[in-house]
């Protein structure tokens, strides 16, 4: 059942394997703390994950993480967790 959760987990939420495909000077960047990954698809992804309740991904002040749905982080849950409640409702 863990490998199901995975694979649909990549399927669903593939920039959390961005990072695999970086090249070096992406790599360093985030070692600083910067997302090589363009600012609009960090908020495209981050509505995204809103909309399906999950929490935005590497959430910094400079993207639109203050959704106007007025909905608050401590209501989102984990991406893993979205994985895991999918998985079994279907038991």
């Amino acid at each position: 059942m863990e490998t199901d959760i995975n694979k649909l987990h990549q399927g669903l939420f593939p920039e959390e394997y961005d990072f695999v495909y970086d090249s070096y000077c992406d790599a360093l960047a985030r070692k600083r703390g910067i997302n090589p990954m363009s600012q609009v698809y960090q908020d495209e992804v981050n509505e995204r994950r809103r909309k399906l309740g999950v929490r935005p991904y590497e959430c910094e002040d400079s993207s639109s993480c203050n959704s106007s749905d007025n909905t608050s982080d401590s209501e989102l849950i984990s991406s893993m967790e979205y994985c895991r409640i999918l998985v079994n409702s279907m038991d």
